[in-house]
């Protein structure tokens, strides 16, 4: 019993939840910033 309650409590896990939550929220992000990022290292604007 105790080893299942360490188990729900795996920090990976939680890690995990984080990253769902913020994933979507990282790649609208990303989606916005990547082109000027791409746009100023080629130098093709």
């Amino acid at each position: 019993r105790d080893a299942e309650e360490e188990r729900r409590d795996n920090p990976d896990e939680r890690d995990v939840e984080v990253e769902k939550r913020f994933l979507p929220f990282i790649a609208r992000l990303a989606a916005k910033v990547f082109p000027s990022i791409i746009c100023s290292v080629t130098k093709k604007c």
